[in-house]
């Protein structure tokens, strides 16, 4: 389900407005445009096994790109059997039934078909058939009137910062807006040292980047040809800038740069922008699609995940988590979320904005042992009203690491900088510090980079079902990484310099 993005009516009037109001989901949850005929089903098919593959653990350039393979070798990581792509041959028996098939998983050994209920029983009956994942189909709906269809809790104004009437201090740090969000994590100091995200690969997964494509905040991601690919995995093609705009705010936490206007963490990284989630229903097949991205990403050799998403509550009620569930391993989005760490990528998540819902806590896949949650607190480091709770159901602390997630500003559609709210913003701003920390010490792997994330934070020896061990800078991130380790990293040597982005 969307994450709520609240802004009590006591604080509305910090968004200064010259445009109409818009409604904004904080955190979009919502699924695949459904049809009410059958054959738009869309199942999710487990299969037996990988026997007879074409493709060898031995041969991975079959199946993934040399940067991904680097990115593997560099942390010592193997390439095991769930790494192999589904079987071709029982690809090719689903679409025998007549199914469309629509994705394959290398990780669950799954593909994801669209039938009606008697191709989906003809395809019980093939020998490669283990189980349909939730035993129907993931975009089921039910009868009643659809939960939490439209804005939740408080409706958002969307309104202009003032762009013009920068204050001059504002404007001789060359973050502008962005100056308290940026300097709050040290990512000013990391920026000093040039380390602004050059040479790495960031994936979002969001539910669309409406108009990013022509907006002056990234038009230097676009001239310098820093989007690596698109992709829409809810539509299925490569067009991701005709959808929601909640991605494009999310993305200009970490990739806008308009010196004096706005900056953001990790200004010169490169970006794969996927779709994976729409504003129609919310159902679990985003799960899904969620599982395809992070597989896609793991292929390209992506390094740092920022998924402003999550997931609890769904259309059907019948479909829901429970919170006993959210223990590191029953969703779906949380298993890819954990084998995508496991491939060597880092996973930064939004903690969820459900605290003063009856829901109160973290949703998947927040609650993955090897995930970053990451929680919100105001511009004076005191937590949100609307900042999930944790612990995990297990009793692990969530959310893990906290940024600032109210009047936050972000690159609107319009051109605009606007001031926002919600876990979705404080997890990107966080995304582009591990970046740029990365960067600096490029000998970690993704678990020895989230282990010294959370040594970062400003309460580690104490840590709480608040913002986890506290709101992280890049100077403690590089002092643990020195400590913890030995020196095993030296950071890269490069030239410090002021900000010239």
């Amino acid at each position: 389900m969307r994450i709520r993005c609240f802004v009590p009516q006591h604080d509305r009037n910090i968004f200064f407005t010259n445009a109409p109001m818009k409604r904004y989901f904080c955190l979009i949850f919502a699924i695949f445009t459904i049809n009410a005929e059958a054959q738009n089903d869309r199942y999710l098919i487990l299969l037996k096994d990988k026997v007879g593959s074409p493709y060898s653990v031995g041969q991975p350039s079959g199946f993934l790109s040399n940067r991904a393979i680097q990115r593997r070798q560099r942390q010592q990581i193997a390439i095991i059997e769930r790494d192999l792509p589904v079987n071709p041959s029982y690809i090719s028996q689903l679409a025998g039934t007549g199914a469309r098939v629509l994705y394959s998983s290398r990780w669950l050994n799954a593909v994801l078909v669209q039938a009606d209920t008697t191709i989906h029983k003809a395809i019980k009956q093939l020998a490669c058939y283990k189980n349909t994942y939730r035993n129907g189909p993931l975009n089921a709906t039910a009868t009643y009137p659809l939960v939490n269809a439209g804005v939740q809790g408080s409706e958002v104004l969307q309104n202009s910062l003032n762009i013009t009437q920068l204050t001059q201090n504002q404007a001789n740090t060359n973050y502008g807006l962005a100056k308290k969000q940026v300097t709050m994590l040290g990512a000013d100091v990391m920026h000093n040292q040039n380390y602004q995200g050059q040479g790495m690969w960031v994936g979002v997964f969001d539910s669309g980047f409406l108009n990013a494509n022509n907006l002056r905040s990234f038009d230097s991601l676009f001239t310098q040809n820093r989007v690596i690919t698109t992709y829409d995995f809810v539509d299925g093609n490569a067009n991701v800038f005709d959808d929601d705009r909640h991605g494009t705010m999310v993305l200009s936490c970490m990739a806008a740069n308009w010196p004096n206007v706005m900056v953001g963490t990790a200004p010169k990284a490169s970006y794969a922008l996927f779709r994976t989630e729409t504003t129609a229903s919310e159902t679990p097949a985003e799960e899904a699609y969620w599982l395809f991205a992070a597989e896609r990403a793991d292929s390209l050799g992506i390094d740092v995940i920022n998924s402003s998403l999550g997931y609890f509550e769904f259309d059907n009620a019948a479909q829901n988590y429970k919170y006993t569930e959210l223990n590191g391993n029953k969703a779906l989005v949380t298993k890819a979320a954990n084998w995508a760490v496991g491939a060597g990528m880092v996973v930064v998540n939004s903690a969820g904005n459900e605290r003063a819902n009856s829901w109160k806590y973290i949703i998947a896949p927040a609650d993955g042992d090897s995930v970053l949650a990451i929680a919100a607190v105001d511009s004076n480091q005191v937590i949100t009203f609307f900042s999930s709770l944790g612990p995990s159901a297990d009793g692990r602390v969530k959310p893990d690491l906290a940024a600032m997630g109210l009047q936050v500003a972000v690159a609107f559609t319009d051109g605009s900088i606007v001031a926002a709210a919600g876990t979705s913003f404080s997890s990107p701003l966080t995304a582009g510090l591990v970046a740029g920390f990365w960067q600096a010490y490029p000998c970690l792997s993704a678990i020895e980079v989230v282990r010294l994330m959370r040594q970062a934070g400003n309460h580690p020896n104490l840590p709480d079902n608040d913002t986890g061990y506290g709101i992280p800078t890049f100077t403690r991130a590089a002092t643990a990484a020195e400590a913890y380790f030995n020196r095993k990293c030296a950071p890269v040597k490069t030239q410090k310099m002021g900000v010239k982005l």
